[in-house]
């Protein structure tokens, strides 16, 4: 779910693109992670991503919806942790909660 919402971000940042369609579909995994996985998982996209400070965002999941507690960010920071959140592996969507 992450990459199609990553396609639809780059291509909605093209010059000249006034509405988007986004068509493309997403199959599940046939793997089925716990949610201690799952937030471990998150965890590790946010540590790689070049957007967001991993150190001061708390993660928490609960049946494949993932909650992430963050200081107050710029938008665009925290679109990149939602879109890490789903990479890893949040499937019944994501909640902020920002701090500060």
């Amino acid at each position: 779910m992450g990459w199609k919402i990553r396609a639809e971000n780059i291509a909605t940042q093209i010059e000249g693109v006034l509405t988007l369609d986004n068509r493309i579909s997403v199959k599940a995994k046939k793997e089925t992670l716990n949610n201690h996985e799952v937030a471990a998982d998150i965890m590790d996209e946010l540590f790689w991503s070049p957007y967001v400070d991993s150190d001061r965002i708390g993660v928490a999941v609960k049946n494949g919806q993932a909650a992430l507690i963050c200081p107050a960010a710029s938008r665009f920071a925290t679109h990149a942790a939602i879109q890490n959140a789903f990479e890893g592996g949040a499937k019944n969507g994501v909640n902020e909660t920002h701090t500060g």
